[in-house]
């Protein structure tokens, strides 16, 4: 009767085990579950970077990389380059007079549900002049070399900036001095912002008039005919003596 009676014991002890055992596995099933519909609900939250470290987009220019997180490629980002409205009017101004500065407002859009990295030094995101009729190259920004700026971009970042050209030329070597000779003294040209390296990621052409009869300046927004067009969409940066400063707008984060 006895044994009997410690087998039951043994039985009843062996149940409990089982039992809790099959609890505890379902309650790991179902937080694994949970989490993994969470995942797939946010998926940007769950391949998001830590940003404890980030400093404020306001904050000093960041010139290292960070690990883990990719370049922004064509499927990550757009560029855009517009100019000024002349005063006075709601249109744009392309005109700058010889050995005059214009200035360009360039923007970088973050469009995909990748987190990635951009380097928005000048010598990255190049300003590039060229020849409206015959495509020479007078002027590349990425000739002079400076230290990187990384931004951070995520979500529906962007970052923009302002982009002066002083209408001079620089073709093979930067020019951090220019002279008379280096200064164009008229013509027609096309503007556009180009991130360097990487495909498919520019800014349309916008037209622009260095003349010094002002009567002869044509309004144009956009990539066309010389006698004025519309529109400009796609780049951002600048070099050498064509300087620039720039404000984080959203989410734009320089890096550390």
């Amino acid at each position: 009767m006895r044994r009997i009676y410690v087998r039951r014991r043994i039985v009843a002890v062996i149940i409990l085990l089982l039992f809790i055992a099959a609890v505890v596995f379902v309650v790991i099933s179902d937080v694994k579950f949970a989490k993994a519909v969470n995942a797939a609900m946010h998926p940007d939250e769950a391949n998001a970077v830590t940003r404890s470290s980030v400093p404020d987009p306001d904050g000093a220019q960041a010139t290292t990389r960070t690990a883990g997180v990719p370049d922004c490629t064509s499927s990550d980002i757009t560029l855009g380059l517009s100019l000024p409205a002349a005063e006075g009017s709601e249109s744009r101004s392309g005109y700058v007079a010889p050995h005059g500065r214009i200035t360009f407002t360039a923007k970088g859009t973050h469009t995909s549900r990748q987190n990635c990295l951009i380097d928005a030094a000048p010598d990255s995101e190049a300003l590039v002049i060229t020849d409206y009729y015959s495509g020479d190259v007078v002027y590349d920004s990425s000739l002079c070399d400076v230290e990187s700026v990384y931004l951070l971009m995520r979500g529906s970042d962007e970052d923009v900036r302002q982009i002066g050209w002083n209408a001079y030329s620089q073709t093979t070597e930067c020019v951090t001095d220019p002279g008379d000779d280096d200064y164009l003294t008229g013509g027609v040209y096309s503007a556009q912002l180009v991130l360097k390296g990487v495909d498919g990621v520019e800014s349309q052409k916008i037209t622009v008039y260095v003349t010094s009869d002002a009567s002869q300046a044509t309004t144009t927004d956009g990539e066309g005919d010389p006698s004025g067009s519309d529109s400009s969409s796609s780049v951002s940066s600048s070099s050498g003596d064509a300087s620039f400063s720039s404000t984080s707008a959203g989410d734009g984060t320089s890096l550390e």
